[in-house]
């Protein structure tokens, strides 16, 4: 197995969701899940160390990260992550309580937090709003300010892909319909 560079840096995209839990059935459970509402791609690792490799590989919108796993607990693979990418939107799941989670976290503020068990309409929340500041920020970017055909200035971004649009529309709204 290869060494992960910590120290290399990304943005943030809005192209994928990483699972990173020891449980596989939370993993294929929010897997099914977030595919069907989302139809984002979703990449899973069992512990910190794989899931650091695999959002170095991939263009990652979000992460769940789970706070109990063998190799490297969740507080680690956070800090781990901020290396690689500061801004990186996570989700923090247990089965511990917000603020036993955040005690864990110490003097470090503690990302979203979601306990498990998951309810599906709480989940779906709290990702909308995650993704919909992930999706902000990197539309904003895309679509105000990039130049087009060699042109500068306002008004001369790209247009949205249907995708980034539905994105759009869903969190412009009260989320999916089941």
């Amino acid at each position: 197995m290869s060494a992960v560079n910590y120290s290399q840096t990304r943005t943030v995209a809005d192209d994928a969701i990483l699972i990173i839990d020891d449980n596989t059935a939370i993993r294929e459970a929010l897997t099914d899940i977030l595919g069907f509402f989302l139809g984002m791609p979703v990449f899973t690792a069992a512990n910190g160390h794989e899931g650091l490799q695999i959002y170095q590989q991939q263009n990652i919108a979000l992460v769940f990260l789970d706070m109990n796993m063998p190799v490297m607990n969740g507080e680690e693979t956070y800090e781990k992550l901020r290396q690689i990418t500061p801004q990186v939107k996570v989700i923090v799941s247990s089965s511990l309580s917000e603020a036993e989670a955040s005690h864990r976290f110490g003097e470090r503020k503690l990302p979203t937090f979601l306990q498990k068990p998951y309810d599906t309409d709480r989940l779906l929340a709290v990702v909308q709003t995650e993704l919909s500041s992930v999706l902000a920020t990197n539309l904003f970017g895309s679509f105000v300010s990039q130049p087009q055909n060699g042109k500068n200035g306002a008004g001369h971004g790209r247009q949205p892909t249907e995708k980034e649009f539905n994105l759009m529309v869903w969190a412009d709204d009260d989320g999916p319909t089941a």
